[in-house]
């Protein structure tokens, strides 16, 4: 389960980031050279074809990277996962703004206008672009920097110094050296350094889910994911219960995988608004 897990992590961060570059240095520079117009009515179809792939990517590398740090006792995984999972957010609450009015409104829009968006959105890109990197390059900086990953290292470090020594380990170094302390702070006094102890000292699912909530940064959609990995992929008896219907990250191993639980996703969805009207 440890390879299986941090294979998974570093093969969605590869995908996330690869994909990431490939907008930034190329399709992006592409359709805006061809014109705003033009960019304007090639951006949605390119966008709602490609979003699936990195929004699943990014929160299948969250996922996997805590389990493996969870099987491996090594947290560089759970920093790994976070740099590449944090694109989420980013794209709901800063990026999906201007997506909207670049994809609903274009016509409205005038060029000059449409011009200071597409390059806004640019930047944007760029930024997750940096998040998908830092999966790969920031726990290997902040071990190097540290000297070790091990939970009472973390916790007893002063990890803002670390985080904005340059090159910087994160985009927003102060806020996730705070995450990482309170993640290990919390692992080293609750579990003595043990992550596994999370699932190992639940007796059932009600103490489970209440260990998960528990965990710094975990709210309802991080338990029913980390509970579907754990049922499906560590056999935990007492996760079972915490799986929901729905398709979940639990299911994914591999890239192909992936494709299929986002397909079973999308026809969740479909099925689920139907329903709805």
């Amino acid at each position: 389960m440890e390879y299986v897990s941090e294979l998974v992590t570093l093969l969605a961060a590869g995908v996330f980031a690869g994909g990431a570059v490939y907008v930034s240095v190329a399709e992006h520079p592409g359709r805006t050279a061809a014109g705003t117009r033009v960019a304007l009515a090639q951006l949605p179809g390119s966008y709602r074809r490609a979003a699936p792939l990195p929004g699943g990517s990014a929160l299948v590398a969250l996922v996997a990277g805590v389990i493996a740090a969870f099987a491996s006792g090594d947290w560089v995984w759970t920093l790994a996962g976070a740099c590449v999972g944090s694109a989420v957010p980013l794209t709901l609450v800063v990026i999906e703004p201007v997506n909207t009015r670049l994809m609903r409104e274009p016509d409205l829009l005038a060029d000059d206008d449409a011009t200071a968006l597409l390059a806004n959105w640019a930047r944007l890109h760029a930024l997750r672009t940096v998040l998908g990197l830092a999966g790969f390059i920031g726990p290997l900086r902040l071990r190097e920097r540290l000297g070790s990953l091990d939970p009472d290292a973390l916790a007893s470090a002063d990890l803002e110094p670390l985080f904005r020594q340059k090159p910087a380990i994160h985009r927003f170094p102060a806020k996730m050296a705070e995450r990482v302390h309170e993640l290990a702070v919390h692992v080293r006094d609750e579990y003595n350094d043990n992550a596994a102890r999370v699932w190992t000292d639940a007796a059932d699912a009600d103490a489970l889910r209440s260990n998960i909530a528990a965990l710094p940064g975990f709210g309802e959609m991080k338990i029913k994911s980390l509970a579907a990995v754990l049922a499906n992929r560590l056999g935990i008896r007492q996760a079972r219960e915490l799986v929901p219907s729905h398709p979940t990250l639990g299911v994914v191993d591999s890239p192909e995988a992936l494709l299929d639980y986002q397909a079973a996703k999308r026809a969740h969805k479909a099925q689920w608004s139907r329903v709805r009207a």
